[in-house]
């Protein structure tokens, strides 16, 4: 009996699930009122921004990066509480290095109109778009959040749909980048986190919506294959899980410490980390001593 009765707790949850799923598909052309407003606020505060020269943007990127790495140690502790995953320790490094490291490989780079490249004779357009959706898929919080300040050089609006397993520090997040942009006299609605009760439903809806000029789709499979199936220009970043191939020619002793240090870091959460290993014959059975 306690079998059958798990077993049918299991099939109702899977059966709500799709249903669910269905229903977003199902209802995914009918937008919101409150969908309709965030992209209309994001719209108007883009135009404002979109005048910006260089110099006042790096200066308000850079007092994001260092707000963000000022409270590290408080939004790490807060995305273990919250998510119950990861190392406060490690959790740190990654939002310093996420804010402090990415602003500056940014800074002093041109955001907008055509820029050079150098040895070929071409050029790249550096768009502004009108309207950025996010969906982090990473259950560490915070993370991906904070590394896409990279992406506001070349964008005009960020709308952050948190996942619900991060949806207070990553809103808290949020809430530190918008108390800057208003520092800066910058339309704080250039960073806008969805309130309501998040679902898939909401997120069909952001992704058909019109006035979204760009996704990026962090997380499971159906979520990439959502995006793209969008007709909306996506970029998709599904599961890591990365094998690691260790050649003839590595060196060994640094490899396996390697190995050790990325899968351990942050209890593996990161999905980068080394997740199964390729060892040429040559060299196995000495990798595997090390």
């Amino acid at each position: 009996m306690t079998i059958a009765t798990t077993l049918a707790q299991n099939l109702i949850e899977k059966l709500r699930k799709t249903n669910d799923k269905v229903a977003g598909y199902i209802f995914a052309g009918d937008i919101d009122i409150d969908t309709n407003q965030m992209v209309a606020r994001a719209q108007k505060e883009q135009r404002e921004f979109a005048s910006w020269p260089e110099d006042r943007i790096n200066a308000m990127l850079k007092d994001i990066a260092e707000t963000v790495a000022e409270k590290a140690e408080e939004l790490a502790a807060a995305t273990v509480v919250e998510t119950k995953m990861g190392i406060v320790a490690d959790k740190v490094m990654k939002i310093r290095f996420a804010s402090l490291d990415v602003f500056k490989a940014l800074s002093g780079q041109t955001a907008a109109g055509f820029s050079p490249i150098p040895r070929r004779e071409l050029s790249k357009s550096l768009a502004r778009w009108s309207c950025f959706r996010h969906d982090p898929g990473d259950q560490s919080g915070i993370h991906n959040c904070i590394q896409n300040i990279d992406l506001f050089k070349r964008t005009q609006c960020l709308d952050f749909k948190l996942s619900s397993r991060c949806s207070g520090v990553g809103t808290k997040t949020c809430d530190l980048i918008r108390e800057v942009l208003e520092r800066h006299g910058a339309p704080k609605d250039l960073i806008q986190t969805v309130l309501l009760r998040s679902s898939r439903q909401k997120t069909i809806m952001f992704m058909n919506h019109p006035g979204v000029s760009l996704i990026l789709a962090t997380g499971g499979t159906s979520m990439v294959k959502a995006a793209y199936s969008s007709g909306t220009p996506a970029i998709g970043v599904g599961p890591g899980n990365a094998p690691v191939l260790i050649c003839a020619d590595a060196d060994i002793t640094k490899a396996a410490q390697n190995v050790v240090v990325g899968k351990s870091f942050d209890n593996g959460i990161i999905c980068g980390s080394e997740n199964n290993l390729i060892v040429v014959s040559q060299v196995h059975d000495e990798f595997v001593k090390r």
